[in-house]
């Protein structure tokens, strides 16, 4: 036993000799000993740290250690130790003073010919200058940067099993709206620390993807994914302090799976947030999958949003009216215009998706008057025949409503074609008053003094506009055809004809879309309703066919 003394005792004045002059900090610990305290530091790592030799003589290593130290790398550490063999990482450690610095760090285990453990030395340098560029410095974590390298490196030590997420606030904007872009970064810093406390078990990596969101590596096993996923919840069961206020967020992720990672990791991020993109469509903590499908679809919306541009340079929107229908006499008193798209390769696309395509990327205004000038020149050319003029409704987005020069591009337009404007009305989504309600009473009103009329549609579906319809000057409600489905149930009928009344009595047009059977005819009739629309009396049709349509009914009126 006194020879082994002798041996260790040996070997760490060795060590000692070789550590004095070095220029980086070098330790010696001693792992026989509980906590395996350090047993000698050289004025290198005085210099570096801060704290003399006595402060840190029988202390453990975490002294070192702080909020940001990455656990996962520390993990690594100690696995190698257990597997003698030495480590060589990039860390981040903390002074005596409480500053962080980066350590190109490097450790390695000394052991006899019998495996016992004698010492660990580690030597590292102050690397922060070149590690700066690691840290984001609004939050103080690391940033996408770090985690791409650091994400490169797990996957040759780790299974390529696990996921990649995500993760945002889903009160992002507003945070950062009313407190400023820093609180978010301390908010950040916080979730940061709550999602490395809940994952300390597992090898993970943690750090700040863009300004309002975090990006996460966790390597498990494919059956552990959805558990370590519903973990993340329990980050936010309590509030966040942000500017001195207690702040209850949720979260909105976007998760990957490693099946999805063929060693390109830009195309494994933008899966996540595909699936992150989703998330975002769900109210309150809401956590998405990525699955092919997804992919796929978000492909698709991209092409059709591209696609959309030069549709609407070349003016390849074209128009299709339906008829609106007196109920009393099967007359067709007026239209609705409605935008139709068939590209050469897409085929025929649907309104609701090129409808919101055209919303998403600033299109819709010049969408509408693209619909909106196809009927006046319908119109023009009627008027320049000498044939009869309808009544034909638009339907107007609510962020083109809006807009501060909408009448007085409308007005331009109409004047352009020498058609008068009670040949125009308005169809405006039942929530437009929600919106602005003053500013939409006082575009509604300018719209009546031009001679323009306005119609409610889709009304009734959450009675939103109960509240304020009476103030604003409409002239039609227009029920929606979810109701007229259910026409046969007892609630769907009892909704119906309370709008019908609600219509009368406010002396406005009540007008019944989506008619397509002989019986919700009759009950609506019935009802007292003025105006129906739908396939029972008509489809949209071309503008070539609704020509014909007229000639056809007026000719018969006169025979």
């Amino acid at each position: 036993m006194l020879e082994k003394k002798t041996e260790k005792q040996s070997l760490f004045d060795w060590l000692c000799r070789i550590g004095n002059p070095l220029n980086s900090a070098f330790l010696i610990t001693d792992p026989s000993q509980p906590n395996e305290p350090i047993v000698y530091a050289n004025s290198a790592f005085t210099k570096i740290t801060g704290y003399s030799e006595d402060e840190v003589i029988g202390k453990s290593k975490s002294l070192l250690f702080g909020e940001n130290t990455q656990i996962e790398t520390i993990k690594q550490i100690e696995k190698n130790k257990k597997n003698d063999t030495s480590s060589s990482v990039k860390i981040l450690n903390y002074k005596k003073d409480g500053t962080t610095f980066w350590n190109d760090y490097f450790e390695h285990t000394l052991i006899d010919e019998n495996g016992i453990h004698f010492y660990n030395v580690s030597i590292f340098s102050d690397s922060t200058e070149k590690q700066s560029q690691y840290i984001d410095t609004i939050s103080g974590i690391s940033n996408y940067l770090y985690f791409i390298d650091k994400f490169k490196e797990m996957t040759k030590n780790y299974k390529k099993t696990g996921f990649l997420l995500l993760m945002q606030p889903g009160e992002y904007i507003n945070i950062v709206d009313a407190f400023g872009k820093t609180q978010l970064g301390y908010l950040l810093k916080e979730l940061n620390r709550r999602v490395n406390s809940i994952y300390s078990n597992v090898p993970c990596i943690i750090s700040r993807a863009t300004e309002g969101s975090l990006i996460v590596a966790v390597f498990c096993e494919e059956n552990e994914i959805n558990h370590y996923l519903e973990m993340l919840m329990q980050t936010v069961k309590e509030p966040i302090l942000v500017n001195d206020i207690d702040l209850y967020i949720s979260l909105k992720i976007g998760a990957v799976s490693f099946e999805f990672y063929n060693d390109n990791i830009d195309e494994f991020v933008r899966f996540a947030d595909i699936a992150l993109t989703q998330s975002k469509k769900q109210a309150g903590n809401s956590i998405a999958l990525y699955h092919e499908q997804l992919g796929y679809e978000i492909q698709q919306k991209i092409k059709i949003q591209n696609e959309l541009v030069q549709a609407i340079r070349r003016k390849e929107i074209s128009v299709h009216l339906q008829p609106k229908v007196d109920i009393s006499n099967g007359k067709i008193v007026s239209f609705e215009a409605l935008a139709r798209w068939k590209h050469a390769k897409l085929g025929y696309v649907s309104p609701v998706v090129f409808i919101e395509a055209a919303e998403t990327i600033g299109k819709i205004e010049e969408l509408d008057f693209l619909v909106i000038e196809q009927v006046l020149a319908w119109l023009a050319q009627r008027k320049k025949e000498n044939l009869n003029l309808y009544q034909v409704s638009v339907n107007i987005s609510p962020s083109h409503f809006y807009t501060p020069n909408f009448i007085e591009n409308l007005l331009k337009i109409v004047n352009r074609y020498e058609i008068e404007t009670k040949y125009i009305k308005i169809e405006l989504t039942e929530n437009i008053g929600l919106v602005d309600l003053e500013r939409a009473k006082q575009i509604i009103h300018e719209l009546s003094i031009h001679g323009f009329e306005c119609s409610v549609d889709d009304f009734g579906i959450g009675f939103s506009s109960l509240s304020y319809l009476h103030q604003l000057p409409v002239t039609e409600l227009k029920i929606d055809r979810s109701f007229i489905n259910n026409l046969q149930d007892s609630g769907g009928s009892a909704i119906v004809k309370t709008i019908i009344q609600l219509a009368s009595n406010m002396n406005l047009l009540s007008v019944a879309e989506g008619i397509e059977t002989e019986e919700q005819l009759e009950i609506i009739r019935e009802m007292s309703c003025q105006i129906a629309q739908g396939y029972y009396f008509y489809k949209p049709m071309s503008l070539e066919e609704v020509d014909t349509i007229i000639k056809k009914e007026q000719s018969e009126q006169r025979n």
